[in-house]
């Protein structure tokens, strides 16, 4: 998970984040401030914050109700004190953590965010796929037209002036340009990996980390495709 650590104590702050790295998490950002915590959720969008309370300028709850609901990642207060779990929970934040903060309780409730998160995004993928099901797609080859449904697209790469797109056992070739194509696909269900390529995500059989940040992705097909450093941030 992407994780950002809010906490005005440097010591605290650094402690925390060097156990989230310790669980094998990402800390994409540590703030010391309300206000600097509001720019990183916006800009960074991470998955999960670990928020102090208090602060010198804007408290954890002022971050909490400057940023709207939906951008609002899930978030877990760290505190020295227990006096504000009950405001906590009227925030509705996921959970609770005092400090010194205690590593296996660190562990318990990141595990818990995860599995959370993980079923958030198998029951979003599964409503885009029954969606693609029924949605197609009229791809024109020569002077006929063609309807191919949308979920049986698996990778769809610029080739000049038309786009290719791969099927399970066959390309077809679309005049279009990719970004026009990109903006008829579900967003839940196909993800820009490079300028060059979409990939359709429930049709990726394997996902490699190379040594250079960037991804390589394996297709049902048989066929793989390159992630762009810009464009990786899809797949974290």
């Amino acid at each position: 998970m992407r994780v950002l650590v809010v906490d005005d104590e440097p010591i605290a702050r650094d402690g925390l984040a060097r156990l989230v790295e310790d669980l094998g998490h990402d800390v994409i950002g540590r703030c010391g401030s309300g206000r600097e915590a509001i720019r990183q959720i916006l800009t960074q969008e991470p998955d999960l914050v670990l928020l102090d309370i208090r602060m010198p300028d804007l408290d954890g709850f002022d971050v909490i109700r400057t940023i709207e609901p939906d951008r609002m990642p899930t978030v877990v207060i760290v505190s020295a004190y227990d006096e504000f779990a009950l405001s906590a929970y009227d925030a509705k934040v996921f959970d609770y953590l005092l400090k010194p903060v205690d590593p296996e309780r660190l562990a318990e409730t990141c595990q818990r965010v995860a599995v959370l998160r993980q079923a958030h995004e198998a029951n979003r993928l599964n409503a885009a796929h029954e969606s693609s099901q029924t949605a197609r797609l009229a791809v024109r080859i020569g002077s006929s037209i063609r309807t191919v449904h949308v979920g049986d697209i698996i990778l769809v790469e610029t080739d000049g002036n038309y786009v290719k797109l791969h099927l399970e056992k066959q390309t077809l070739y679309h005049r279009s340009t990719l970004t026009a194509l990109v903006a008829t696909l579900p967003d839940e269900l196909f993800v820009r990996v490079s300028r060059f390529a979409v990939v359709n995500i429930n049709k990726v059989a394997n996902l490699k980390r190379l040594p250079n940040g960037n991804y390589e992705l394996y297709l049902e097909n048989g066929l793989s495709v390159s992630a762009s450093r810009r464009y990786r941030r899809a797949l974290d």
